[in-house]
């Protein structure tokens, strides 16, 4: 696996994500790791539009 360093990341953004990984029942991390993938395999905007197109 990889591993991604975030840096410069404001303290209040860093709060709101361990309250929404708290929230989930999961650390940091593991909350994290499931909303990369998740941004990584949604489609974006273009893309629908491109398959749409060809």
């Amino acid at each position: 696996m990889t591993t991604v360093v975030v840096r410069d990341l404001p303290d209040d953004i860093h709060r709101k994500l361990q309250e929404r990984a708290r929230d989930a029942g999961q650390s940091l991390q593991q909350y994290l790791t499931v909303q990369l993938a998740r941004l990584a395999t949604t489609p974006t905007l273009d893309e629908v539009i491109n398959r749409i197109t060809t």
